[in-house]
This record gives C-alpha cells, structure tokens and sequence, in this order.
C-alpha cells in the first residue's frame, strides 16, 4: 500500500493514521471530532472531509454511525479511504467526489442527521494563498463561502439535524449570520485559547435546523496551562491520560 509507511498511531490503543497528500492532522479537527456528540446509527457528512480525520474519530466515539465522506479532490477521498481501511472502519461509509454546491443527486432532501466540517477559514482574497492545491482547497474559500455551506446544509439535514463546525472567532457574526439565513439555529458554543494568557484562537459551534432559539455557551476550552504544559481537559482529548 503506497502510504503503508506513512502511517503513525494517534494514541496508543487508537486508530492509525496518515495524511497523505491532504492538509497535514490540525488542532482544530481533534476538537472538533471531541465537540460533536453523534447519537447511535445517525447518519453523518463530512462536508470537505480532507484525508477522512474526522470521520475516523468519530467512528472511533460511535462505531454505528453511516458516514458520508464528501470532497472536490479525488486524493483526499482516496486517502480517506486508506485511513478507513488500515483501521478496519469501513462498514456503513461511502465516498463521493462533489462541489458543496451541488450535492442533490448525493444527498436526498433533508436526510441527514449530522454535518461535521472543518471549513475553510480565509475568505476569497484574504490570508495566504499556498500554490500546494490540496492546502490552497483546505485553507481559501476558491471552492465554497459559508453562505454556500449552509445553503448546502440547510438542504440535507433533516429537521432537527445538526452542524457543528471550528472556525476563526472574528468570522463568528458572518457564520451565524449565515446558519440563521437558512434556518439553522446556533444552539451550542465554545471558545478554544491557547492558554488563558491567549485570545481565543478557534471558536467551536452546534446549529440544528428548524431548531428554537437558545444558545448555550460552554466553558472556554484553555489548551495549555501558564507553564506550557497541557490542561487536563486537553490531555483527556489527545487521549495522554
């Protein structure tokens, strides 16, 4: 297998995993896999699933759960289909090649439960752009905006269904703004700093479509104590204790 060697444990006891030619493993998606709650044989997208980590932890917290990989780039849906693969996950997940922007004849209305997706951060124009396609897709808006996302949302989940995502703080009035246009109701969320000498860094955010208004704001997840080392709480989602 030609990533055979790439492959490194996440924990010991845990799944293995390589990135192969996606965006390498971040921060940012090991909270976000911690932060969703998937119930028992829900069905599950991940919306740009990159090398399949998220759907990889969350099949490692609910093995049930019928996932969906979706992504523009074929390697990345390959490379998430190694990482299934090598950990024996593959029952009850599919794989499609698709722009976020058309997923009608992949999704049928309103059907989902549960979209995760690790967007990305930088609007079109803005921030660095990497000549690397892989990193250019993962880390620019070329291919979608949130607008765009929550539209695609707000079509495939059912009512009641959720989506949770991380993204920058400062971009937090145009996501919300963006999940109310099409009926998605921020219900949960939680602010990520690096320690509490830090802004925070990433904020973590539950919507549920058709949901009523109320929104519950979690404790600040503060990853590091003052003397550089890991909080508890971060060493319980890195799986060190």
């Amino acid at each position: 297998m030609e990533y055979q060697s790439k492959f490194t444990q996440l924990w010991p006891g845990g799944p293995s995993y390589t990135a192969g030619d996606s965006f390498p493993l971040s921060t940012d998606a090991i909270l976000l896999a911690s932060f969703v709650a998937p119930r028992k044989h829900c069905v599950i997208a991940d919306f740009g699933c990159g090398s399949g980590i998220l759907g990889l932890l969350i099949k490692c917290k609910e093995p049930s759960v019928r996932l969906m990989n979706i992504d523009i780039q074929n390697s990345s849906l390959e490379t998430a289909r190694l990482n299934m693969q090598k950990n024996e996950m593959e029952t009850d997940v599919t794989y499609h090649c698709a722009d976020f922007q058309d997923l009608h004849d992949i999704i049928p209305s309103h059907r989902l439960d549960l979209i995760v997706c690790n967007p990305p951060y930088f609007s079109t124009g803005s921030g660095e752009t990497s000549p690397e396609k892989a990193r250019k897709v993962a880390r620019s808006e070329t291919n979608f905006s949130l607008d765009s996302l929550m539209r695609s949302a707000a079509d495939s989940l059912r009512s009641g269904g959720q989506i949770c995502l991380v993204h920058r703080p400062e971009r937090m009035v145009e996501l919300t703004s963006a999940m109310t246009r099409y009926h998605i109701e921020p219900k949960r969320i939680r602010f990520v700093q690096h320690s509490v000498l830090h802004k925070a860094s990433l904020v973590l955010i539950e919507g549920r479509y058709d949901g009523n208004p109320g929104l519950k704001v979690e404790p600040v997840l503060i990853l590091h104590e003052q003397a550089g080392t890991m909080t508890q709480e971060a060493k319980l989602i890195y799986h060190q204790i």
